[in-house]
This record gives structure tokens, C-alpha cells and sequence, in this order.
């Protein structure tokens, strides 16, 4: 089989699980014919509670050999399977997929990752697939190609807290925000693709009271079809790799899916799948008073409506007795809604891992700097940090982030999208371990 197509469909199926199958690990599986090296069925894990990626792959085959009627029962060829993650061994909404493996005997059965679920390790036999004559190779490429999409997974199992994605936007001067702050756009329309298409691949969008104050967001995940038919694929608008990393596949192929209209398109029709939750961090009650703070109570009921699978969190930073009991009230009025109140001072990592409880695998933080010094103290080598710098913009004066002047960043990765320079930072040292 040739590697690059196996690549590409290890990374596309990937993505489309992303955002889709949480809190579920997103899975790529592929079917590959031993005599012909052809692929003859490829898939991705689905919603929770349907087929892992594994059962998924066999039934489409299933399907194409035998059309609708097909079941999981129907005769195979000689064949190997490819999957990104070690193939469950426990029964919970869906039977184990390595029941299933056993029973179709894939000449070899390739993995990516092994699964660091309790529950997967805790009833893990490999001899079960040698007594079924089943190879079992762990490869590495498989490996390499699907990290960035499965350490969200990782990270809420082993720490207990999704993986962070740090997101500014800045001027040329290293300005994300100006004197005096106020709603403004920086990052120039053919970035606005892609960073849309991100927030379809995260299961929550994380920010804080200024940002509340002064954008009134939605935080949703919604594709602009518009700015997109201005840079259609036949004049993809993508620079070269100016520097790079094998950790950054994601955001390669973030920024290549963003400019091709099938994965748009599947994206767009699926977008109530695609929503993340969205978590507001409140302060001071007379901090949200006003016309614009009741525009955003009702813009969030308006997206809960229209969108009833995503959750709105809400995190106080003062105890719950410091808001009046309308205030609470207005907030409660939102379908979906879950307050969370701290029980003394506010703290992140208190933050970070109810949001591990949620099930939420990535989250994506964008804000001002209260909510960037907060978030950054609880970074590590597992998170990325997005800057995407307009090239041609300049403020006399301005607000930098907090972490973009930390001298504990190393950059990982570089590219130019028209005049926007998109960069991935990776922080040096540890993250605040679980309370």
C-alpha cells in the first residue's frame, strides 16, 4: 500500500472524528486487501454511544459488499487493519471492538497508540489475538500522524484535564487588544476560515469577564461560506512551511481542509455535531450589567435553542452569595445551562478539571490576559499555543498577551496564510498537578 495514502486517510478520517466523537478518543481505522494492497474501507470513530471506529470500518464494508441488508457476519478477503488506537477491550455502550477483531482475523491488526484507559488496560490479553493467528505491530508512523488528535484524549484520562489550546490574534506590534479596549477584528478574512473550522474541532471554547464585557460572544462554531468563496481551492491562499514539527500534523491539515470544499461542506451540514460547549468565566457581578450583557443572555438562549447538544458552563470567580439572586436567575434562564461556583478563591485548574469531568478533550481558550496568566500557569508540553499575527496591521499602542512574553515558549511550527503568520508555541516545564 502506498504510505502517502495511507497518511492522508489517517488524517482525514481523524479530523472528521475530532469534535465529533468526544468524549470518545477520535479513531481512524482502515481495511486493507493483503493480496491487492488496495484500501477497501476506511472510517472514523462516530457520536458516542454508535460504532467505534473498528465496527464502523467493517460494517461499511459490510455495506459495500452486500448493499443494506448486510450484516457483520458477511465473509471477508484476506486482510489488515489499521487503526489509530488500541481497539477497546470493555464493554460499555458499544460491545468491545476487540470481540470483533477477533471474529473477522485481520492477518495483521496495526496500531498507532496504546490506549492508557484503566478500563482498556485492565482487561487487555494480547494473547487472545495470537491464539487467532492475528500479528499485532504497533507503527510508529501511524503513531506520528495521529497524536495531534488523540493527546486531548490522553491528556483528560492521564491528568484529568483536556489539553489546551491558547488562541491570539495580533498585530504586527504584538498587540491583541488596544487602549481602550474594544471589539475589533485583527486577524485578516482568510484566516477567519480556519479559525472557525477550529472551533468545530474542540469540544469547548473557554473565555473570560472582559472578554464577556466587551465582545458579547456566541462562541459557536459557524463556517462563513462568503469569505470562503473568496479563495476557492484552485488559488489555495496556503504558504510554504516557513518551520515545522511532527507534532503539528493537526494544524497542516487544519489550515489544507480549510480550502477544500468537500470537508466544508460536510462540516456545514453536520455543524449541530460540530458545536462545542461554550464557557464563560464571570467576575463581578456589576461587571455584566447592561444592555450588552442581556444581549448576550439572549444570543446564548437563542444558540441553545438551535443547537440543544452543546452545554453553556459557567464559572464564577466569587462565591456564590456575592450575585444577586435576578442575576442568577437571567443566567439560568439559558437552556443547557451549568453554573459552577468556586469554593473559595477562583482557580483554573479547578476550572480544567470539571471540564475533564464534562468529558471535554480539548478546549480552546481565547480571552484577555486575566484568563491567559490563569490558563498559562497550567500549561505544559501537551498544549499548543496559537498565535496568528497580521502582518499588515500596526497600533501606535496596545494590550500584549501575558504568555507571548513568557521566555519559557519554544516555537514548533510557522506558516503564512496571505499576510497572517500562524505560529504554534509550545511551553517549556510542567502544568499545576490535579488537586
Amino acid at each position: 500500500m502506498d504510505e502517502s495514502i495511507l497518511q492522508e486517510l489517517v488524517c482525514r478520517e481523524s479530523f472528521l472524528a475530532m469534535g465529533f466523537s468526544s468524549p470518545n478518543p477520535p479513531v481512524a481505522a482502515i481495511i486493507e486487501d493483503c493480496t491487492t494492497g488496495e484500501i477497501i474501507s476506511h472510517a472514523h470513530t462516530q457520536k458516542t454511544g454508535n460504532n467505534h471506529a473498528e465496527r464502523e470500518v467493517y460494517r461499511k464494508f459490510s455495506f459495500k459488499l452486500a448493499g443494506p441488508e448486510s450484516t457483520l457476519s458477511q465473509p471477508f478477503p484476506t486482510h489488515n487493519l489499521y487503526v489509530t488506537l488500541q481497539p477497546c477491550t470493555h464493554q460499555g455502550r458499544t460491545p468491545p471492538c476487540r470481540d470483533l477483531i477477533l471474529e473477522k482475523k485481520p492477518k495483521n491488526l496495526y496500531i498507532g497508540h496504546e490506549d492508557p484507559n484503566p478500563l482498556v488496560v485492565s482487561k487487555d490479553d494480547p494473547n487472545l489475538y495470537k491464539t487467532e493467528s492475528i500479528g499485532v505491530i504497533y507503527k510508529a508512523d501511524l503513531k506520528a500522524w495521529s497524536e495531534g488528535y488523540l493527546i486531548g484524549f490522553f491528556s483528560r484520562i492521564t491528568k484529568k484535564r483536556p489539553r489546551i489550546i491558547l488562541k491570539s490574534a495580533v498585530t504586527q506590534d504584538g498587540y491583541f487588544a488596544g487602549l481602550p479596549p474594544q471589539r475589533e477584528s485583527i486577524s485578516s478574512p482568510v484566516s477567519n476560515i480556519p479559525l472557525s473550522l477550529l472551533r468545530a474541532k474542540v469540544d469547548a471554547v473557554l473565555v473570560g469577564p472582559k472578554t464577556i464585557q466587551i465582545d458579547t460572544p456566541s462562541l459557536h462554531f459557524r463556517l462563513n461560506y462568503e469569505a470562503n468563496a473568496n479563495f476557492p481551492s484552485s488559488s489555495n491562499p496556503i504558504g510554504n512551511i516557513l518551520s515545522s514539527n511532527s507534532s503539528c500534523i493537526f494544524w497542516e491539515n487544519l489550515l489544507e481542509y480549510s480550502f477544500d470544499d468537500a470537508m466544508l461542506s460536510h462540516h456545514f451540514l453536520n455543524r449541530k455535531d460540530y458545536q462545542p460547549d461554550r464557557v464563560f468565566i464571570l467576575g463581578r457581578e456589576n461587571f455584566h450589567t447592561g444592555e450588552a450583557f442581556n444581549r448576550f443572555i439572549q444570543n446564548q438562549c437563542n444558540l441553545s435553542r438551535e443547537y440543544p447538544g452543546a452545554k453553556v458552563i459557567f464559572f464564577t470567580t466569587k462565591s456564590k452569595d456575592a450575585y444577586s439572586d435576578s442575576f442568577i436567575d437571567s443566567i439560568h434562564s439559558i437552556p443547557q445551562v451549568h453554573i459552577e461556583y468556586p469554593g473559595g478563591s477562583f482557580s483554573m485548574q479547578i476550572v480544567l478539571e470539571s471540564l475533564a469531568g464534562f468529558g471535554i478533550n480539548n478546549v480552546l481558550v481565547e480571552g484577555g490576559n486575566f484568563i491567559y496568566e490563569s490558563i498559562f500557569s497550567c500549561m505544559d508540553e501537551d498544549d499548543d499555543i496559537l498565535t496568528v499575527t497580521n502582518t499588515e496591521m500596526s497600533w501606535e499602542t496596545g494590550i500584549r498577551p501575558f504568555h507571548l512574553q513568557s521566555e519559557d515558549l519554544e516555537e514548533v511550527w510557522t506558516k503564512m496564510l496571505k499576510k497572517d503568520r500562524w505560529k504554534i508555541y509550545k511551553k517549556r516545564g510542567n502544568a499545576c498537578l490535579p488537586v
